[in-house]
């Protein structure tokens, strides 16, 4: 447990959820990644999601609360709040180019609701989207 001075100097922002919970970042959480990954997707998909990423020193969201416990570990490339009491992340998974001649690409992530007590595994959905005319210097 740290005194709320100390959690202040370890996260660059703190930025209020809901009950107690606060939106920072920090450096992508491997360790919780491939935990994640073994949890939800099949054996058959595992190798496709392996647990190390080229841009490894990559800061990712999280959630912490004020005695500095992670709630919702660093793995996250999108959070917010949808009521009082929840809120909902994202969490990449991969992507690739559609090579159509304009610069389109396909992104496929998971989607979890979270509460104060941490991501809720049985919510998961996931979701594929394609930005067009937008460039991506992430490493594959």
């Amino acid at each position: 447990m740290l005194s709320w001075e100390e959690v202040q100097s370890r996260y660059p922002t703190l930025t209020p959820l809901f009950d107690g919970l606060f939106l920072t970042s920090a450096p992508l959480d491997t360790a919780a990644l491939s935990s994640l990954n073994q949890a939800l997707l099949p054996p058959t998909q595992l190798p496709l999601f392996p647990p190390w990423y080229r841009e490894i020193h990559s800061t990712k969201w999280g959630v912490v609360d004020s005695a500095g416990w992670v709630v919702v570990p660093f793995v996250c490339d999108g959070i917010r709040a949808l009521s009082e009491h929840q809120g909902i992340c994202s969490v990449y998974r991969s992507s690739y180019p559609l090579n159509t001649g304009i610069p389109r690409y396909r992104y496929v992530g998971s989607v979890f609701l979270f509460t104060q007590e941490g991501i809720q595994p049985q919510s998961q959905r996931s979701f594929e989207t394609t930005t067009i005319l937008v460039g991506d210097f992430r490493v594959i």
